[in-house]
């Protein structure tokens, strides 16, 4: 995003999800101790990453996470076979 020049996009979603993880940490913590801290960072982590990944595909027209429908339509296209029974074998 910041090469992209959607610098105060970025800036605005990392400072809200920052005093979100802040506000979170801390009242998790106090809760449920060492194990809330993590749960509240996790939290404001994830909504900090999803943002990021929608402001980038709506504004920019990018697709940053993997389609599985294309992934399939390239194994079919190149005719790839699991051979589990083997690959069992060699473990």
């Amino acid at each position: 995003m910041m090469m992209a020049d959607q610098h105060k996009k970025l800036m605005k979603i990392s400072v809200t999800t920052g005093l979100m993880a802040l506000v979170l940490t801390i009242g998790f913590g106090w809760v449920f101790g060492g194990i809330g801290v993590a749960i509240g960072s996790l939290i404001a982590n994830i909504v900090c990453q999803v943002w990021m990944w929608k402001v980038v595909r709506n504004t920019m027209k990018l697709r940053t996470d993997a389609s599985f429908k294309a992934i399939y339509d390239l194994a079919k296209s190149r005719k790839l076979k699991l051979n589990i029974s083997s690959h069992k074998a060699k473990l």
